[in-house]
């Protein structure tokens, strides 16, 4: 893929990480948990989107290397602890 072409799935990238955050920022309780399931399931699928877009880069750059570190932190932080809450049959 052409440097451009990756440059701009980069920034497609972190725009959809941008958007994530937003919505961990307005929606998520003290505890990391999403209040609201549809705005759990929209995260998931922009994380999906981030991860497509991923396979396509070739390319390290400093939003890269934020973009995997937020990934990491999201993975282990809030998606962990929903992925519990929201699968839990008890709740």
């Amino acid at each position: 893929m052409k440097k451009e072409n990756q440059l701009k799935n980069i920034d497609e990238m972190d725009n959809k990480l941008s958007l994530i955050l937003d919505i961990i920022d307005r929606e998520s309780n003290q505890d990391g948990i999403i209040i609201n399931h549809n705005k759990y399931l929209e995260i998931l699928c922009l994380l999906d989107d981030i991860v497509e877009l991923w396979k396509h880069i070739k390319i390290k750059t400093e939003i890269t290397e934020k973009i995997y570190i937020s990934l990491v932190i999201i993975n282990e932080d809030i998606i962990k602890i929903n992925k519990k809450y929201y699968d839990d049959p008890y709740i």
